[in-house]
């Protein structure tokens, strides 16, 4: 009820006898809230109107076990799943009673992250394009025919690979974010709209910037305990085995001090430095979830970890969770949480004061 103590209310064992496999989105609807997901026997719907008992409704015919639905509350309950040609919608008013909808005329070339609904119109978030994939947003008054929203002068809301990954309404009108691929690489990108029709893109705040930063090994002393001078961002600092260092682009953790060789954890991915050797360390941040009430605005997403430094075991680097905040409706942001180690930021909400992530 405040953000910061929680307990189970579902697990596998109490609903298994309905079926229960895994829900993969919850949404609140009419009072109440819906858990939508896998079921044993397809797509599967339970519904809560307290934080202790939920019922299992059902299915929607014609999704297949497996394949999650993206839903949306509004005057009904929008799903929307993939089809041969495109996607193809179901509309319910009581979670019970399916009606399909066909294929969505204007989605066939959308590759859906989310749909949600605002202010009397549903909206299909991706991306777009045969071979680009730009970023797009896509909107609709009845759930059936959808028009692709551009920028105010008309062009598509990316000029090159890019993806929208959710949106949210806020007091000043709706924000978008998502990401977007400049000179080759990928960076989080973000929009607003004062109708959701037409939109501008935003410049990246300078919380959102990508953190990169230059590690020169300069020599080894070996003695009780061994010792290295290591230069960070031109500072220079004297390590230890299990020396630590806080920087923007991860935590160095010194795990070993070897004759011509240092061995550390950034943020809990390996790595090996050479006397006389250079490497960097980037973290580039990915925008995946919004949530807000009023001026307040919450984005949930991740910080993911390149690096040119040597490994001796090949280990993919690992993500960081982070949350970032606005208190006056998303013109400026102040980064407010980095994990420590691998994790993911996936969905966030606002209760009352607090803020509640969920992630891995």
């Amino acid at each position: 009820f405040n953000g910061l103590a929680w307990r189970p209310v579902a697990n596998l064992e109490t609903a298994e006898d309905d079926g229960f496999v895994a829900i993969g989105r919850v949404l609140e609807w009419q009072g109440g809230t819906i858990g939508v997901g896998n079921s044993a026997d397809g797509s599967g719907i339970w519904h809560s109107t307290d934080p202790d008992t939920w019922e299992y409704v059902g299915t929607i015919d014609g999704i297949p076990q497996g394949q999650f639905p993206v839903v949306a509350a509004g005057p009904g309950i929008l799903a929307v799943a993939p089809s041969d040609t495109g996607h193809a919608g179901w509309v319910s008013s009581d979670l019970t009673e399916w009606v399909p909808l066909g294929e969505l005329d204007g989605l066939e070339d959308l590759l859906l992250s989310s749909i949600s609904y605002h202010q009397g119109w549903y909206y299909a978030l991706g991306s777009t394009g045969a071979d680009d994939r730009r970023a797009a947003i896509y909107r609709s008054a009845d759930g059936i025919t959808w028009t692709e929203s551009r920028t105010l002068d008309g062009s598509p809301l990316s000029d090159q690979f890019g993806e929208v990954h959710d949106m949210v309404a806020t007091d000043k009108g709706f924000i978008a974010i998502g990401s977007s691929v400049i000179d080759g690489e990928q960076l989080p990108a973000m929009w607003d709209s004062i109708d959701g029709q037409s939109w501008s893109p935003r410049l990246t705040p300078a919380a959102f910037s990508t953190h990169s930063i230059r590690l020169d090994l300069v020599s080894i002393d070996l003695g009780n305990p061994n010792r290295a001078t290591l230069i960070v961002d031109g500072a220079e600092h004297a390590v230890v085995e299990d020396s630590m260092l806080a920087t923007d682009a991860g935590i160095i953790q010194v795990t070993a001090v070897a004759e011509n060789r240092l061995r550390m954890n950034v943020d809990a991915t390996p790595y090996v430095l050479d006397v006389g050797s250079t490497g960097t360390i980037q973290r580039v941040p990915a925008l995946r979830h919004l949530a807000a009430q009023g001026e307040r605005i919450v984005i949930a997403g991740r910080y993911d970890p390149t690096s040119t430094l040597a490994q001796e075991t090949p280990t993919p680097p690992s993500p960081v969770g982070a949350v970032w905040t606005s208190v006056d409706s998303g013109r400026t942001w102040e980064r407010s949480l980095v994990s420590s180690d691998d994790s993911s930021a996936r969905q966030v909400g606002l209760i009352g004061s607090n803020i509640a992530v969920v992630g891995q």
